[in-house]
């Protein structure tokens, strides 16, 4: 996995790749001098957990859900505010319920903004890359629950359907650990791969390779064959 992401970086540098834009409105001011969507949202992950405070009117957290992560359908209603609450408490405990986990790419960017050495944000896009390379790159593949995601890769290349044809043994983590163990496993690669103590290089690149790079290794690995009319196509 360490050569994985070594490779990965080589490849793709976040410079060049990470293309996430920035809405129009920001709870903190970027200075002028920082440019590129790479270098503004560098900016971001490292001075927004200031902007915090108590956040008792979770202005900023429906900001980085809605307005930084474009997930609109997160509303600020009871329901989500009750969530927001319910995710830090279970955060201090290190279990999920499903409930949570279940719109933990939404919540996931809140704990990642606010304690960024800590945690990652547990996006589609990141976990469809790192259960690739966890297949690929390793004897006893321990997976992670797989978000459903809008990303065209996410949608067109099945690998779920590829895991259990491939006769391989594999596990899948529980929804009440994954995230946890996702974290621990991002700050481990950003630290061995690419001598960072932080672990959102990793989560960024994972993001960025999701679209092309992915894809592109998963047919380059794979030869499908169907019996049709008792002859072979492959």
């Amino acid at each position: 996995m360490i050569a994985a992401i070594k490779q990965l970086a080589s490849e793709l540098p976040l410079q060049e790749h990470y293309n996430w834009e920035m809405p129009g409105t920001l709870p903190i001011e970027i200075p002028s001098d920082v440019n590129g969507a790479f270098e503004r949202n560098l900016y971001l992950k490292e001075h927004l957990k200031d902007a915090f405070g108590d956040d008792s009117d979770l202005q900023t957290a429906l900001w980085i859900i809605q307005d930084w992560g474009g997930i609109k359908t997160f509303k600020n209603t009871e329901q989500n505010r009750n969530r927001i609450e319910a995710f830090y408490r279970q955060l201090d405990a290190k279990r999920l319920t499903k409930d949570i986990h279940n719109v933990l790419p939404s919540l996931s960017k809140l704990a990642a903004f606010r304690w960024p050495k800590k945690y990652s944000i547990y996006d589609s896009r990141a976990v469809f890359s790192l259960n690739w390379l966890l297949f690929c790159h390793s004897d006893e593949p321990n997976l992670f629950p797989q978000p459903p995601g809008r990303s065209k890769s996410l949608i067109e290349v099945d690998t779920q359907t590829l895991f259990r044809l491939s006769g391989r043994l594999y596990k899948t983590r529980s929804h009440q650990t994954a995230y946890f163990d996702y974290c621990d496993l991002l700050s481990q690669l950003s630290i061995n791969a690419l001598g960072k103590e932080d672990p959102y290089f990793v989560e960024m690149l994972l993001f960025v390779a999701a679209p092309e790079w992915i894809p592109r290794d998963i047919k380059a690995r794979t030869t499908v064959t169907i019996n049709t009319n008792g002859e072979q196509r492959r």
